[in-house]
């Protein structure tokens, strides 16, 4: 855990953040500066590892506060709001709008201002935020490791051999950069999101657990610590320091089904999930951005470099996550802005010069915006056939972005109780109305990915989440979680106002009376969530985690063959095999090169000769040339299950058949169905 926060919180303090406002955007800077160090290491020659983390951190911790100390240099003693500004406009506009009048709305303008430390920003901790964040982590850690079963276990999914794959090879060859990941699937250096694979890396140097052990730890921490404390401080930042904001949020934060869970069952998106994690830090840190000019110079500085580094390291963490986060932030910055642009009150009225800033602050979100979204997405919008087809009707998409549930699975009562009630509160409150916005952005994407066949339309939609219905769900449901804080905390405050008016009930029993309420609500709310559609979900993801004889991929039998490989196959022997059986992780397991590292392997001249014939080694010169030139001196078998039996893929690989039966191959090494050959017909 230390490595998923630790570096963030020292970065967070020499950036000005204090208590739990350090704590809350730690791990997004954490996995920022995991994987940012990771692309930078190999370019001054270091080894991935915690040495090069250490020392990204380190410097990182210096620019902020360098950052910091030279916008000292150019900051006023205080902000325009807190004195001379606002009084400067006030003798200006005296003789219009009278002395007394001006004085008032004058004073009643400072004293609502909301205090702000001046070189700081802090968000005091209270009993409430532990409270629910220890509610919500005992819940999420049940949940998953319900799903993970055993640390043994893996996802027996597609996306999973490349993943573990990747972490090896990270290991063996000590290059962790997201520009040369792609290399772990049998291609050639290429660019792949790393961060999650860096983090269970250093996970595996530091504790010397095995790359299955590593990643279920890993994904442990990130759903059960990284989450909840990014939800809390994005809440925290929205919509204020309040005690029912803070239970609220880490309660609803284990009560979705599309988010932590449907991302460690669907792929595996593994990547995806890291980033979806601390996506909610970045929001809060965009929300910030949107308050900097009530912000002394230097913690603005601070406040901006962190957004936007975060930003950009998130990109190579995971893209799509910038574009969730940008779904939510770009609305709450037009509204903003928009407000500033158009108000008419005497004294929030801009000067000329600072209504030109705004118009074209707002011209220059709304162009970043539109490029960022068409740009950042894995395939051109004229490939938009490469994608999940819908699986429902467009009103049946709706009715489940409305119930917060996603795949046909049952509504998720709770929450979309609260998610409905607060869009409508939202749309009645002025500030809040850009809640409404993102919210209608996000039904527009859902209901256009679940519900209508490929098009161009379509593509340029949802293809930054390469069209895939899970992943945008996962959005939705971030979404819905902060209009359902928004939703506790007027109907808190409501409920407070109401009993203060019609009950003789002193101050401190009515608040005590009130919190009761609002927590007997959460656990109503988080039961009801707990029985209705996560049961489902978890069962669902569990079935992926196994290790057993009817495992898809791997097999309890085919583990214990490759562990031998490393004692069997010298360093630098290639060794072939078909990866839908399941020989695609020898090389996790053993750390021999294998030919076919992924499912997905592009395809040479010489690994095509191998698929097809290798099994003719004997008697086809063709065969031996590619052999040689390609190292390849062993191969795996297995009569075992072949994962996703019918996929074509599976019968590209006819020469892997009958080995037994060819000349030229020894049995040297076998596990009940599993079997390790020398090639001898070339050798």
């Amino acid at each position: 855990m230390l490595l998923s926060v630790g570096p963030g919180l020292v970065v967070a303090l020499f950036g000005g953040f204090r208590s739990y406002a350090a704590v809350g955007v730690s791990p997004l800077l954490s996995a920022v500066l995991i994987a940012a160090s990771a692309v930078v290491a190999p370019w001054v020659r270091l080894r991935w590892g915690v040495v090069p983390l250490l020392v990204a951190t380190v410097c990182a911790a210096l620019v902020v506060w360098g950052i910091r100390m030279a916008c000292r240099k150019f900051d006023r003693p205080r902000a325009p709001w807190q004195g001379g500004g606002a009084r400067r406009r006030a003798d200006r506009l005296r003789p219009a709008v009278g002395a007394v009048r001006l004085e008032h709305a004058e004073r009643r303008r400072i004293v609502r201002r909301p205090p702000v430390t001046p070189t700081v920003f802090r968000l005091p901790t209270s009993w409430a935020t532990l409270a629910g964040l220890m509610v919500s982590a005992a819940i999420l850690c049940w949940r998953l490791t319900s799903i993970f079963r055993s640390p043994e276990y893996v996802s027996q999914t597609a996306d999973n051999v490349f993943h573990l794959n990747a972490v090896r090879f990270i290991i063996e060859t000590g290059n962790g950069s997201s520009l040369a990941l792609g290399a772990a699937g049998g291609s050639s250096p290429s660019l792949y999101p790393g961060g999650w694979h860096d983090f269970v890396a250093l996970v595996v140097q530091t504790t010397g657990t095995s790359i299955p052990v590593a990643v279920s730890a890993a994904n442990l921490v990130i759903g059960v610590v990284l989450w909840p404390l990014s939800v809390v401080f994005a809440a925290r930042v929205l919509f204020g320091h309040a005690r029912i904001v803070d239970l609220s949020a880490a309660v609803l934060a284990c009560c979705f089904s599309a988010f932590p869970y449907l991302l460690v069952d669907w792929g595996v998106l593994y990547p995806n999930y890291y980033g979806m994690a601390v996506l909610p830090a970045l929001v809060g840190l965009g929300a910030l951005v949107a308050r900097l000019p009530q912000f002394r110079l230097e913690l603005s500085g601070s406040i901006a470099s962190a957004f936007a580094v975060s930003c950009l390291g998130l990109m190579i963490v995971h893209p799509n996550t910038v574009l969730t986060a940008g779904v939510v932030i770009v609305p709450l910055w037009v509204a903003r802005l928009a407000g500033r642009i158009s108000a008419r009150s005497p004294l929030s009225r801009l000067s000329p010069r600072r209504r030109l800033v705004s118009v074209v602050a707002l011209v220059a979100v709304l162009i970043l915006s539109v490029v960022v979204w068409i740009e950042l997405r894995p395939f051109p919008l004229n490939r938009f056939d490469i994608t999940w087809p819908p699986y429902e009707t467009p009103a049946q998409a709706l009715g489940e972005f409305f119930l917060t549930t996603h795949s046909g699975w049952p509504a998720g009562y709770a929450t979309s109780v609260f998610f409905i009630v607060g869009l409508f509160l939202a749309a009645k409150r002025r500030g809040w109305r850009w809640l409404v916005v993102s919210s209608t952005i996000w039904a527009v994407l859902l209901v256009s990915v679940a519900g209508y066949p490929s098009s161009y339309l379509r593509g340029f939609l949802d293809g930054g989440w390469y069209t895939d219905f899970k992943r945008i769900a996962a959005g939705a449901a971030v979404m819905a979680l902060f209009v359902g804080v928004a939703a506790f905390k007027t109907l808190h405050s409501f409920v407070k106002i109401q009993l203060r008016r019609r009950g003789s009930l002193k101050p401190r029993a009515l608040t005590s009376l009130v919190s009761i309420l609002g927590i007997l609500v959460l656990l109503v709310v988080a039961c009801v969530a707990q029985t209705t559609n996560i049961p489902q979900a978890a069962a669902h993801a569990e079935t992926n985690y196994s290790l057993g004889p009817g495992s898809p991929i791997m097999s309890a039998d085919e583990l214990a063959l490759y562990k031998t490989i490393n004692s069997i196959v010298p360093s630098g022997a290639m060794i072939a095999g078909n990866p839908w059986d399941g020989s695609a992780w020898a090389y996790f397991v053993s750390g021999r090169q294998v030919l076919f590292p992924h499912v997905l392997t592009p395809w040479t001249p010489d690994r095509s000769v191998v698929a097809k014939m290798l099994n003719q080694a004997s008697d086809n010169p063709l065969v031996c040339s590619a052999v040689r030139r390609l190292n390849l001196r062993y191969a795996l078998t297995s009569d075992e299950l072949i994962y996703l039996p019918g996929n074509p893929g599976t019968l590209q690989f006819p020469g892997m058949a009958g080995l037994e039966l060819a000349k030229g191959f020894q049995l040297v090494a076998s596990v009940g169905e599993n079997r390790l050959y020398k090639i001898t017909a070339c050798w």
